[in-house]
């Protein structure tokens, strides 16, 4: 198991933007930090709104980067 694994689970689409980067740079490391709170005040307002169909995009999205990374889709990190 390559040490990335827990990256790429917990953080597919910024580890999915070192694609374009090439490293792992400001922008993906930004949004990996911004990424839970983000989920988190979207869960709340889909919740508070009784409308879920934001959360489950956001959800959904979140399983296809997560299959991406593991597909072979980015190369092991050094």
């Amino acid at each position: 198991m390559a040490v990335t694994s827990p990256c790429r689970r917990l953080f597919p689409v910024p580890m999915l933007l070192t694609l374009v980067e090439g490293r792992i740079g400001i922008v993906s490391g930004g949004l990996a930090v911004l990424q839970f709170p983000l989920f988190g005040a979207l869960l709340s307002w889909s919740f508070w709104r009784k409308s879920y169909a934001a959360a489950a995009a956001v959800v959904s999205l979140d399983l296809v980067a997560a299959i991406a990374c593991f597909a072979g889709v980015l190369p092991d990190f050094s």
